[in-house]
């Protein structure tokens, strides 16, 4: 048996700050699948793919691998995080894929087939809930792993794996559901307020109030549900990344956006979400109204800065604001340029307005140990601050409702539609006033000889 594993064309798009730079997937495994056959003899060729599938077939990178490298016998879809209740078939290639984050227990049951390889007996998902009898192997290596995580990772905040740091009386949305909705995220409001908070208490008396705070959808892994949180439920939350002090979890960083970047941060949201769903964006500190029927690229209609003691303050587009994300929201921050096809630039800059190029160099440390400021050690933090009862934290239930942060207005309306054109808006109305003008000229012109044509024919008649 070969088993290999394969990082898809989408997913590494995802990470283009990543510095590692991966090779044509098609190649790469063709590549390895001969080897395998030729050097190690391997009857069964089974691929864990970060690629994935889509709900169009013809979309999706695994059908395409499973099509140009037919050797494969078996294929483990990750990525795109879809529950295949029954395989994808191509060919003789089994494409499946059980969900994400251990919900699922995928079981495939093949047979040999004579000399053309191998048949899917059975497949089906098994939930991984009660109904599973634990396996007492399995639970000591998991106990080995947590007592490995608490001494080399967890121990490093005095925290432990199981510890609880919070209480929560609210069910918040599973990441799903964060997904499928574009709107206010309670959970969003959580995490965005936390980083503020973190930077707050990392930088004490030296502390440059933040104006915002951005946390895409995309790097929210998990959510919090009714009851007790433990350290190892926060991590999960926000447990991307490493930072370059070589400690899992992405740091935070400081940057500094004009006025008119941060709007345009809020188009992003408004435009480009509905397209990339990990791009949806929660933010501390920016509120914003936006009309999905609008033209795409001027949904946004209002956005201004509210501050800690409620009031609300107007945006200075030419104004440099200071700005709180994670290490890898920052980077793609400076990549919108490409993704809006250079119709929108966002240029993190220093405090004196300076392009930066370096983040790492603008990561938050706090001053009294000169650690880097993770992202889930700031919700951590963040959640250990609210008020305790019976000694255990208690989220408020502030966090439970919206506030107005991102407002989606469906007004239908032309002139809820066509008010407040932005640059690139007048620039379409102008486009299409030019081509309407063209053909209306066009028409006339045909018209009038038509016109002609026909007076000329009457008169050769009489």
């Amino acid at each position: 048996m070969g088993i290999f594993g394969l990082m898809g064309v989408d997913a590494a798009i995802k990470a283009p700050m990543a510095e590692v730079e991966f090779t044509d997937p098609i190649r790469s495994a063709r590549r390895v699948v001969k080897e395998l056959i030729e050097n190690e003899k391997a009857e069964l060729i089974i691929c864990l793919s970060h690629s994935g599938t889509v709900p169009e077939k013809s979309h999706s990178e695994d059908v395409f691998l499973a099509q140009k490298v037919p050797e494969i016998d078996v294929i483990i879809s990750g990525h795109t995080h879809r529950k295949l209740s029954e395989p994808i078939l191509v060919g003789k290639t089994i494409i499946a894929s059980a969900e994400k984050s251990g919900k699922y227990l995928g079981v495939i049951k093949i047979s040999q087939n004579g000399n053309s390889g191998w048949k899917l007996n059975s497949y089906h998902l098994q939930p991984i809930d009660g109904r599973i009898p634990e396996n007492s192997l399995i639970a000591k290596e998991i106990a080995g792993y947590k007592k490995m995580v608490d001494e080399e990772y967890f121990s490093l905040f005095d925290l432990n794996f199981e510890q609880i740091v919070a209480f929560s009386p609210i069910n918040f949305n599973t990441v799903n559901k964060i997904n499928e909705k574009h709107a206010e995220e309670p959970l969003g409001n959580l995490i965005s307020d936390a980083f503020v908070y973190a930077v707050k208490e990392a930088e004490g008396e030296d502390y440059v109030p933040v104006d915002a705070a951005i946390v895409p959808a995309g790097t929210v892994r998990s959510t919090f549900f009714q009851g007790y949180i433990t350290a190892g439920d926060v991590f999960s939350v926000s447990s991307l990344g490493i930072g370059p002090d070589n400690i899992p979890g992405y740091p935070l960083i400081s940057v500094y956006l004009t006025g008119k970047e941060l709007k345009t941060a809020c188009e992003v949201d408004a435009s480009i979400a509905p397209f990339m769903k990990a791009a949806q964006l929660f933010m501390s500190g920016l509120n914003y109204t936006f009309n999905p029927h609008r033209l795409i690229f001027n949904k946004v209609t209002d956005v201004y800065l509210e501050r800690p003691d409620g009031t609300t303050e107007e945006i200075d587009e030419e104004k440099l604001y200071r700005v709180v994300a994670g290490l890898y929201t920052a980077q793609m921050l400076s990549v919108v340029g490409d993704k809006s096809l250079g119709l929108f630039s966002i240029v993190p800059k220093t405090r004196e307005g300076t392009p930066i190029t370096d983040f790492e160099a603008h990561i938050i440390k706090d001053k009294k140990n000169n650690a880097e400021v993770k992202e889930w050690w700031a919700l951590c933090q963040y959640l250990q601050s609210f008020e305790k009862v019976n000694g255990v934290p208690q989220i408020p239930k502030y966090y439970g409702e919206t506030h107005g942060r991102k407002v989606v207005d469906n007004n239908k309306h032309p002139w809820a539609l066509l008010n407040k054109p932005n640059g690139i808006a007048l620039a379409i109305y102008a486009v299409g006033l030019t081509i309407l003008m063209l053909i209306s000229f066009l028409v006339s012109i045909v018209w009038k000889k038509t016109i002609i044509i026909k007076k000329s024919s009457l008169w050769k008649k009489l």
